[in-house]
């Protein structure tokens, strides 16, 4: 594997695959907290740019993002990467969203994401939500079916718990002087029409 990959690939196989079965057979899914999840050798770069990365940035992937974020936003919708969260979840065929239509980053104190209605019928099917941190844990990430919306513990900004009920799936971690959360979708095609004759 390239040693310009941000992502430890390994690892996070090997977290998601440890309790497979688990995590592939509850109706919803529980999520997962996968940390570290950058290498080593990139983190120090990798979180100071997410940190000064915009909403309006993220959406157009600008020139002005910074191309150690832009590469890991590729990356989160690489094909490797999709299919480490298929054999975690038992979803076939995950589609990816690099332009985040339907994620970005929470801007306020428990705001959402913007909800969009896909013109492209997708189903919605898995959430990532990746806290980005100066503090002790410098960043990690959480997946999750999209209706199990999970909240940032105010004590140390890790991810930690579900909040259940929240409608269309979106989160509600609040945003601190020195943690941010990023959130991106993952779709499948909607199951073709039965034909009833």
């Amino acid at each position: 594997m390239s040693q310009n990959l941000l992502l430890c690939y390994g690892m996070i196989k090997d977290q998601l695959s440890t309790e497979n079965r688990v995590f592939s057979d509850k109706n919803p899914f529980d999520f997962r907290i996968i940390t570290p999840f950058i290498r080593d050798e990139f983190r120090e770069e990798v979180i100071p740019a997410l940190l000064k990365t915009g909403n309006e940035q993220l959406h157009t992937l600008q020139t002005t993002l910074l191309p150690i974020a832009r590469q890991l936003i590729f990356e989160l919708n690489s094909s490797i990467f999709l299919r480490l969260l298929e054999a975690a979840t038992n979803l076939d065929n995950l589609l990816p969203d690099p332009y985040l239509t339907e994620g970005g980053f929470l801007q306020e104190l428990g705001t959402r994401p913007t909800v969009h209605f896909p013109v492209n019928k997708l189903h919605r099917k898995l959430r990532l939500d990746i806290a980005i941190s100066t503090q002790t844990q410098p960043c990690l990430f959480a997946i999750s079916g999209v209706e199990e919306p999970l909240a940032l513990n105010n004590g140390d900004c890790l991810l930690s718990r579900c909040i259940p009920g929240t409608p269309f799936g979106a989160c509600v971690p609040v945003e601190t002087e020195n943690t941010r959360c990023l959130t991106l979708y993952y779709y499948q095609n909607p199951p073709e029409p039965q034909n009833h004759e």
